[in-house]
């Protein structure tokens, strides 16, 4: 028998209920209940024309899933939390979790660790409300997998000001940001750093990639930077090095699993609604054993995903 619950859809182990506190399962349900009612419903449309409707933030941003009123601050920053917040919205779409997450995980991590204390306190309130939007800008053209020693986009000092020319691919939610986390080269010590540079500074082109098979509502875009000027204070203080890059992915690539698992539990909720909705030989498809064992499997894998 496939349980469901509030939180995860299916959840035949109860593991948002062992996890969780009362109010982070509420704060749980009260966006699976918003994305079923408000989110849902955009989708076809979405993937259909390739764009993130603009409804979908606004109904997500007042939800402040980040830091939930009612809910302990430590366990809203927990991985536990924000695992599950992105299972959920992932469950409904892997377009929708990956568009949250660009903001409130990539961003934000990036900011609020690889920043100082005083850049994170400047710019945190912002990022939780979407009033201030980035994006997490480290992949290029011809760097992906090799990025940590293949890094093309460079940085040097001049004077105050820090000139970074290069350019950037794939970034998630660019052309709707306000700042890009931008990871450079130093042209002096060779070392990894990152700056917060406006989307709107001179020498900066967005330009968004077209034609996209996968994840077709989450806009990615070519940035190129040619001379773009920054100061001193646009540097994220903490980020000296790769080895502080990696330390940011650490924090923020578990996202990735998360959004997988949702995804199987999405896959789940739709193949039992059509096998048990669909009737051949006068009954549901669900009650044939070649369909149940596939059911079966989904629901294992889902399980093991979760445990």
């Amino acid at each position: 028998m496939i349980v469901a619950d509030a939180v995860t859809g299916v959840d035949p182990l109860g593991f948002a209920d062992a996890h969780l506190s009362a109010p982070a399962r509420a704060v749980l349900v009260a966006l699976r209940e918003t994305l079923e009612r408000d989110v849902a419903p955009l989708l076809v449309d979405a993937w259909e024309t390739a764009t993130m409707p603009t409804a979908i933030l606004d109904a997500l941003v007042p939800l402040d899933l980040m830091t939930p009123a009612g809910l302990d601050p430590a366990e809203a920053d927990s991985s536990l939390f924000s695992g599950f917040r992105t299972y959920v919205l992932a469950r409904t779409d892997a377009s929708v979790a990956t568009f949250y997450n660009a903001q409130a995980g990539l961003f934000r991590t990036a900011v609020r660790h690889g920043g100082s204390p005083a850049q994170a306190e400047r710019w945190d309130a912002g990022i939780r409300s979407f009033r201030t939007r980035g994006a997490f800008a480290l992949t290029e053209p011809d760097h992906g997998s090799d990025v940590a020693r293949g890094l093309a986009t460079t940085a040097r000092r001049e004077g105050d000001d820090w000139v970074i020319d290069g350019a950037k691919r794939w970034i998630g939610g660019a052309a709707g940001a306000d700042l890009l986390a931008v990871f450079v080269r130093d042209t002096a010590d060779g070392e990894v750093k990152a700056f917060l540079v406006p989307t709107g500074a001179e020498g900066v082109q967005i330009t968004p990639i077209t034609g996209k098979i996968s994840l077709r509502p989450m806009q990615n875009a070519q940035i190129a930077l040619r001379g773009v000027r920054v100061g001193d204070d646009a540097r994220l203080a903490r980020v000296n090095g790769w080895r502080d890059v990696a330390g940011l992915l650490r924090r923020m690539r578990s996202d990735v699993a998360w959004i997988a698992t949702g995804l199987q539990a999405g896959a789940l909720d739709a193949a039992l609604a059509a096998t048990t909705a669909r009737t051949q030989f006068g009954r549901p498809v669900a009650g044939f054993q070649l369909v149940q064992e596939k059911l079966a499997r989904m629901l294992g894998n889902l399980t093991a995903s979760l445990g």
